[in-house]
């Protein structure tokens, strides 16, 4: 994320809203000064993973993203 806003600040990006899920809060107040707006719809207080806040939850593969990515050219 912090590489994604050093870009777009950059390219010159009008505006820069960073949005998540989940958050720490410690991060979520980093990000709220290195961006525009931050939208982070839960910041538990004792955050250590993404994956602690769903009640599904699994690692996606390289092999995943590459046939999504394929997917979405195909489709643009």
């Amino acid at each position: 994320m912090r590489a994604a806003i050093s870009l777009c600040r950059h390219q010159k990006a009008g505006r820069i809203v960073v949005a998540s899920p989940v958050s720490g809060i410690s991060t979520a107040r980093e990000f709220e000064n290195l961006a525009d707006e931050v939208v982070i719809l839960t910041t538990p207080d004792l955050f250590r993973a993404v994956a602690e806040v769903y009640d599904h939850w699994y690692d996606v593969s390289d092999e995943e993203v590459i046939g999504i990515l394929k997917k979405w050219q195909r489709e643009r």
